[in-house]
């Protein structure tokens, strides 16, 4: 499946937590084990990766795996992908909607901004005074 182009739709993004564990490891066990997987399931999983990337990523010596220079230059890109994704499911308890201070700019027929912005703006103030 090596293209140079791939529709994320067709791509099983669970692969990408596998490939974390394969980068830092450097061991299909240890990465089975890091993921909650099966040994087999891993090598299953690198098989797939290696196919979606062309690339080995893992190469076997006599006692355990290199990466390939490939895997090499994934493993920042890797680390950066999950960085933003534990920023989006980050729960940052200090957000209150109450107690934001905002501007709220609305496009309006005439009909609405006589009738319906009123009503909305008396709503919203209401909770929240510090919104405009």
């Amino acid at each position: 499946m090596n293209q140079s182009y791939m529709n994320i739709n067709e791509l099983d993004l669970n692969l990408l937590k596998s490939l974390r564990a394969l980068l830092k490891t450097r061991s299909v066990s240890k990465a089975a084990n890091e993921v909650g997987l099966t040994q087999p399931a891993m090598s299953k999983a690198l098989r797939r990766i290696r196919d979606i990337l062309g690339d080995e990523i893992l190469i076997r010596n006599s006692k355990s795996y290199n990466l390939t220079q490939r895997a090499s230059e994934l493993i920042q890109t890797i680390d950066i992908i999950f960085s933003n994704i534990d920023q989006i499911l980050e729960n940052n308890s200090d957000f209150c909607p109450l107690n934001e201070k905002a501007t709220i700019k609305c496009v309006l027929n005439d009909y609405s901004s006589m009738i319906v912005l009123p009503k909305l703006h008396e709503v919203i103030t209401k909770f929240n005074p510090n919104i405009s």
